[in-house]
């Protein structure tokens, strides 16, 4: 709630009684952390260097961090202790004062490598920020880097699964390297404002916020980057445009300026979403410190503009690397797990081991929806306790899941940047749907890249346009030719539709209609479908394995209405009346587990789940009323994912993995929706099961019942034809699901 207007730090701890009767383990913590947090702040101002720059980090993540950490560290994002104006004064070269007057001798703000002041141009009369290093700055921060260095060093020896942190120490202190020298930040300021340009049309255009403001219309919003002045600066001066605004956690004038703080992190996040998918450059050091907001725009008083200060801490990318990361996003938000497995390859992070279904979780639990701080820690926590038991069940060393010396150093600042946004969002007291908002720009980044083979977004969808339906090697059907182009025409000019190849033959193997339509969509929506282009036959099975069921049926093996969990059919799919104890252990909430963590629930739900999973029939799942439509296996690999019996198994009760068992979201019958995936593996493993128990078999493969059942009915002419339901032949057998 955007009129939550609160400062998360200063929630009113929970009031004990005098003696601490009913004091809670958390309220313990909470004190321990007010203590420990000031005790914290006192001494990284006494190391200063590379400490004031983790300091900044850790207050940045109100997702994680405790309040009081937030609150007290914050402080050194921006008013770290100064160098007094007598010692910085002798750092600025004299044609750079002279250009100056009212030089504001105390500092704006003063973070950790150095501080900015107020002045004007001589000149111009305009006024302008004059940043200057602090004289030690370089001396210290070089000293902790190469302590850092030495020390992840001796962790690399003793720990080889964890040599990829002196790769990531690498990376860190070669961009830090790069913040010392305030000539390099003035080159910054000038790439990311040619990034702003390719954004922006014209100066008064703006972008809108995802989310609607009070009227219900989308708000207004442009962003903004200091301009530097070229000679007026050097390694250790900066003098910059000056940009008005204040902090975006100044909750009290944002709220005197009516201004969203949801509308404002949508904005910021868009923003830093625009500089990382589809620039050559990207601030990497997103937090409040850096983060500035004025009510307005250049095109009218309504909106508002966001300024993104200090880019000494910013990223180049090669394209190939930007290009893997605009992949990475655009495969978590779209479930696309071989484009993730791409990403992974192009980005040049190797896993000992694949698990597509785990590596999914993982990415888009890393790119989740922001939430207010008291639910994303919850979240977090949840997430840390599962991964903690998921790795004791691994061998040691298959519980770091990538491979040490293939972790690729860039990836430090992406997981760097999108975790300070998150913790933005959290400081903020912000919900929001951060993948939808990121998806966009992922997008558009592959699109305009020469690798797709697009230059821009509405080049695309004229193309699109331009792709009517047309005929390929004229059928002797003419009427039913016409029919499908103009059907396929008005689908395509409804925008319900992105491309289709429909070919027809009569008894005798003759071309009735052959007609093409549309382009290949996603990120080939530019390119038309032709004739000869692949396309994923994706359920064609499901037919298959519904017509056996049938048959097997009509031969008394099971009936329609007979739920798939008794003992003739598949028991082991639910074998208890009530659920078992252990079941109760893995998925029951407990008082000491997160509010939030979808994987646990009351006893209540857990056990009209299951007695739903046990009422569940054929004709339920043949109807797509089993309630299991978006269910799949927990460790999902594409080994397995190419293994029926594995995938069926899945959905069985295991003793040994409470945790994994798979129960409906809902009772059977009660509505029907697609599934997808599941209803081959739920119709196989009552029909194996059914087929076992009638021919006294302890199992049988899903193939053995299509022989069986199916084969001997086929034709001749289609049994010869390269007709393989269960997978392909030789050394190329496809996936085995139905």
């Amino acid at each position: 709630d955007d009129d939550n207007n609160n400062d998360p730090e200063q929630q009113p701890q929970e009031q004990q009684d005098s003696y601490g009767t009913g004091i809670t383990e958390e309220a313990l913590w909470d004190a321990n952390y007010e203590v420990s947090a000031r005790f914290l702040y006192v001494s990284i101002i006494r190391l200063r260097g590379l400490w004031t720059k983790t300091a900044q980090y850790l207050s940045s993540r109100a997702d994680f961090m405790p309040p009081s950490y937030v609150r007290e560290l914050k402080r050194l994002q921006d008013e770290a202790p100064a160098t007094d104006w007598s010692d910085i004064k002798d750092v600025i070269p004299p044609h750079i004062l002279n250009a100056l007057t009212n030089v504001d001798t105390q500092p704006l703000a003063s973070a950790s490598i150095g501080q900015v002041h107020t002045a004007t141009l001589k000149q111009t009369g305009e006024k302008v920020c004059l940043k200057v290093q602090h004289p030690h700055a370089r001396s210290l921060i070089q000293d902790d880097l190469w302590s850092l260095k030495v020390i992840l060093k001796v962790v690399a020896w003793m720990e080889p699964d964890y040599e990829f942190l002196e790769i990531l120490m690498r990376e860190w202190a070669k961009e830090s390297v790069h913040e010392l020298d305030f000539g390099k930040e003035a080159q910054n300021l000038r790439d990311a404002q040619t990034a702003l340009d390719a954004l922006y049309p014209t100066r008064d255009a703006v972008l809108y916020t995802t989310i609607n403001g009070g009227g219900g219309d989308k708000i207004s919003f442009q962003v903004e980057v200091p301009r530097p002045f070229d000679d007026l600066c050097n390694e250790q001066v900066l003098v910059m445009s000056f940009c008005e605004g204040v902090r975006i956690d100044q909750f009290d004038q944002l709220r005197a300026w009516k201004l969203s703080r949801p509308a404002i992190v949508d904005g910021v996040a868009q923003a830093f979403a625009h500089f990382m998918y589809t620039s050559a450059i990207f601030q990497s050091d997103p937090h409040i410190g850096n983060l500035m907001v004025r009510p307005g725009t250049t095109q009218s008083e309504e909106g508002f503009t966001i300024v993104v200060l200090d880019w000494g801490l910013a990223k180049r990318l090669h394209e190939t690397k930007r290009l893997a990361f605009c992949e990475l996003a655009l495969a978590a938000a779209t479930f696309d797990f071989g484009l993730l497995l791409d990403s992974y390859r192009h980005v040049g992070l190797e896993m000992k081991r694949e698990n597509a279904a785990l590596s999914m979780q993982n990415i888009r639990f890393f790119l989740r929806d922001m939430a207010p701080a008291a639910k994303a820690r919850k979240r977090i926590k949840a997430k840390i306790k599962h991964d903690e038991k998921y790795r004791s069940t691994l061998p040691k060393n298959q519980r770091v899941p990538m491979k040490s010396k293939a972790y690729p150093g860039d990836f430090l600042f992406f997981v760097r940047v999108n975790e300070l946004l998150h913790g933005l969002g959290s400081k903020l007291q912000v919900d929001l749907q951060y993948m939808d908002l990121i998806r966009p720009y992922a997008e558009r980044g592959l699109r305009q890249s020469e690798l797709y083979n697009s230059n821009n977004h509405t080049g695309i969808q004229s193309r699109r346009e331009r792709i009517p339906p047309h005929v390929k090697a004229p059928g002797s059907d003419k009427v039913l030719e016409s029919k499908l182009v103009c059907l396929f025409d008005v689908l395509r000019l409804e925008g319900n539709f992105a491309g289709a190849q429909f070919y027809a033959l009569d008894k005798s193997g003759r071309t009735l209609a052959n007609v093409v339509a549309g382009h290949q969509g996603g990120l080939k929506s530019h390119v038309p479908m032709e004739l000869d282009t692949l396309v994923l036959g994706f359920s064609c099975t499901k037919a298959i394995v519904a017509t056996m069921a049938h048959i097997m049926v009509k031969e008394g093996y099971l009936d329609y209405d007979e739920p798939i969990c008794s003992k003739s059919i598949w028991p082991a799919f639910c074998p208890t009346q009530k659920p078992p104890k252990a079941l109760e252990e893995a998925l029951v909430r407990t008082p000491v587990d997160a509010d939030d963590d979808t994987t646990k629930m009351s006893l209540d739900e857990l056990s009209q789940r299951w007695t739903w999973k046990r009422r569940i029939t054929l004709w339920h799942v043949l109807t797509h009323q089993a309630g299991m439509w978006s269910a799949l296996p927990a460790q999902m690999t594409m080994k397995s994912f190419g293994s029926c019996e594995t995938c069926c198994a899945a959905f069985e009760y295991n003793d040994e993995n409470p945790e994994e068992t798979l129960l409906p979201e809902y009772g059977p019958g009660q509505r029907s929706e697609y599934h997808y995936l599941s209803f081959g593996w739920l119709v196989a493993g009552s029909l194996c099961g059914a087929f076992a128990k009638r021919h006294n078999m302890v199992s049988v493969s899903f193939e053995a019942v299509y022989k069986a059942i199916l084969h001997p009915r086929l034709s001749l002419e289609t049994r010869t034809s390269g007709f393989r339901p269960c997978g392909g032949s030789g050394g190329h057998a496809l996936a085995k699901t139905c």
